[in-house]
């Protein structure tokens, strides 16, 4: 017996900006994960990748998914960012990401441990302080 071919993408009814989905996005990427590698959403005009492996995959296929037509789901911040990293696409990308990761990789912070950990311990007792705090505001 031989499988059915599927001449239509995978589509999901789904509007990644409505409310709901924002205040409760968890149940929507499950159902993302659960339905194919890739979902066409038409009401986002965008496709979505929700499983780990399947996105490394994307990512790595460089000359299929091309990051220099765009990464964002707006046309209009697409064309704003043009020299963005995340908008290369190698060698070009390489390059780029080698000189800018170094300095946040361990090794490159490594100087700056001891006044990461006494920044964040001054924070932290701050904020017990409080009875309650906003972990976007106050700290992240």
């Amino acid at each position: 017996m031989s499988e059915a071919i599927q001449t239509t993408p995978p589509t999901g009814d789904i509007d990644l900006y409505a409310d709901d989905v924002i205040l409760g996005p968890y149940p929507v990427y499950q159902e993302i994960r659960d339905t194919a590698p890739a979902v066409w959403l038409p009401k986002n005009d965008l496709w979505a990748i929700g499983r780990f492996d399947d996105s490394v995959a994307a990512l790595a296929a460089n000359d299929i998914l091309i990051s220099s037509k765009g990464v964002a789901a707006n046309p209009r911040l697409n064309a704003i960012t043009t020299s963005n990293i995340l908008m290369t696409d190698a060698p070009d990308h390489r390059a780029l990401r080698k000189v800018i990761a170094q300095p946040v990789m361990p090794s490159g912070l490594s100087e700056f441990k001891p006044r990461i950990e006494e920044t964040a311990q001054q924070l932290i007792d701050a904020l017990i302080q409080h009875d309650a705090f906003d972990g976007m505001t106050d700290l992240a």
